[in-house]
């Protein structure tokens, strides 16, 4: 089965170089039609650090297209993902390719009506009962799948520059089939957002005991009935793009210091 292949596999599969390491994956979840967006943001981040080494595609069949770079000594790997069946793969080969630390980027649907677009929400564990979680965590029966602690309170004392809630979010990758009546059970349930990725990402790293943190942005508020396109989302996009850009140069931060 493919759980069985090894670094050494992988290697010939991807015809990689025997000492191929990886020092960090960097997931955005988000629409692939937003993917060229995503690595904008993400190479105006890199613009504020003088020794990015080098940028290539890794083209795959396996692969969407992985954006690889170098900066300082360590070796990164980013991709755009939605939902969990790729990103279960990318951060699979990632980790056995040596990914020390996870991060995964996005937005959430806010589920409570403190939270405001552009509130930043790193989230302690993440309610997921997807497929992806359970062949990744088969004895996680609570379907709780948790952020590094160590990592994540890191990530909480780095940022000073927007508004910052802690607490758990919800998996679901049936957006569109999410009914009012879900919106209040998980509203009621405690859970500050609702998103497509976080489960999944949080499982994979932890079944390959890898750090990893999430570190969102409330894009629509459900409870409050603001959706995408409404006239409020569309006057605070320039300021959820700087939100993106803060938050990948905060990444960088964190992974050059490690």
């Amino acid at each position: 089965m493919y759980k069985e292949l090894t670094k050494k596999d992988w290697n010939k599969l991807l015809k990689f170089p025997e000492d191929k390491e990886v020092d960090a994956v960097i997931v955005s979840g988000n629409s692939l039609a937003n993917r060229e967006r995503e690595i904008g943001f993400l190479e105006q981040a890199l613009s504020n650090y003088k020794d990015v080494k080098k940028v290539e595609y890794i083209q795959d069949n396996f692969f969407s297209s992985i954006y690889e770079f170098e900066i300082g000594d360590k070796l990164i790997w980013f991709d755009v993902v939605y939902g969990g069946a790729y990103l279960s793969e990318l951060l699979h080969v990632g980790c056995i390719f040596g990914s020390k630390k996870n991060f995964l980027v996005g937005t959430c649907g806010g589920l409570q009506k403190n939270l405001e677009t552009g509130d930043l929400v790193i989230p302690t564990y993440t309610y997921g009962n997807e497929s992806t979680t359970r062949i990744y965590q088969p004895d996680i029966k609570d379907h709780k799948h948790y952020a590094d602690e160590e990592l994540r309170e890191e990530f909480v004392k780095s940022i000073s520059d927007y508004k910052i809630h802690s607490g758990p979010i919800i998996t679901c990758q049936g957006m569109l089939g999410e009914t009012p009546e879900d919106i209040k059970k998980w509203s009621e349930e405690g859970y500050l957002g609702v998103e497509m990725e976080s489960s999944t990402f949080f499982a994979v790293s932890n079944s390959f005991n890898v750090p990893s943190v999430a570190v969102m942005h409330i894009s629509d508020n459900l409870v409050k009935n603001i959706l995408y396109g409404d006239e409020e989302m569309e006057k605070n996009r320039e300021f959820r793009n700087k939100i993106r850009v803060y938050k990948y140069e905060k990444i960088i931060d964190n992974i050059l210091t490690s």
